[in-house]
């Protein structure tokens, strides 16, 4: 009866195991599982002891078998659930208010400065976002990635038509969210990024469109699109103001 019993509760165990890890309906696994398997068929063991002395017909005596280790294995499970509630983890909802760009010389070669406004709402677990990354895709099928700058306490981007538009190192997006966007919470910055094989004109044609990717505090990755139409600015006078964000505009 013992052997019958240890394979029959091996056999359920091991289904329960599988369906249980594919559906996602717990995070326990492995090791953990099987503890609370042995926990299970010595409280089954345990009852059946307690049962042996009602001297049960042969047929309830298997059916004790067969239910009532699933039963209690199942018990635990949720008992398990309750003390260690998964954790889903971040939800973030990017997108990118706009960009700003300008043709500047740096070290005395020129370079595509593109410096975008971003949003990052969260509605999922408090969470910090890293690894920002922006490319520029052309029509072409050519994907360029621009090199982060850090921003400083203030940067002036001068414009062709003659207009500035000064930002500022308060308003880094890498700042922002270094520390954890709270559930329901919303970080708003600035990036900036600079293209030394990228010119202004070519974000006007047609297609053209700049992604910016990210990751949270679980490694999990986030893009968002900004296409050309309406999106980039080549002049300070085109920047509308955004809350939360503190810039300077000249005009010439």
């Amino acid at each position: 009866m013992l052997r019958f019993a240890s394979g029959a509760f091996t056999a359920i165990a091991g289904v329960l195991e599988f369906y249980w890890n594919q559906l996602g309906l717990s995070s326990v696994t492995g090791r953990e599982f099987w503890m609370l398997a042995l926990e299970a068929l010595v409280v089954t063991a345990l009852l059946g002891w307690a049962l042996s002395a009602m001297n049960l017909p042969p047929v309830k005596k298997r059916a004790f078998w067969l239910s009532v280790p699933l039963l209690v294995l199942i018990t635990l499970l949720q008992v398990h659930q309750i003390g260690n509630p998964v954790r889903t983890g971040a939800k973030l909802e990017a997108q990118i208010d706009g960009a700003v760009y300008s043709d500047v010389k740096q070290a005395g070669s020129p370079q595509l400065l593109i410096v975008p406004t971003i949003s990052i709402r969260n509605t999922g677990e408090p969470s910090i976002v890293e690894r920002f990354d922006l490319s520029i895709h052309l029509p072409n099928g050519t994907t360029i990635h621009g090199d982060r700058q850090g921003i400083p306490e203030r940067l002036d981007i001068p414009f062709s038509d003659g207009s500035t538009l000064a930002v500022f190192g308060d308003d880094s997006l890498e700042r922002r969210t270094s520390h954890p966007i709270q559930r329901g919470g919303t970080a708003r910055g600035r990036l900036a990024y600079v293209f030394s094989s990228l010119r202004s004109e070519e974000l006007g044609a047609e297609g053209t469109y700049c992604q910016l990717t990210m990751l949270d505090a679980w490694g999990r990755p986030y893009a968002t699109q900004l296409t050309g139409t309406g999106s980039f600015y080549a002049s300070a006078t085109e920047v509308r103001d955004i809350v939360g964000l503190r810039s300077e505009i000249k005009s010439k």
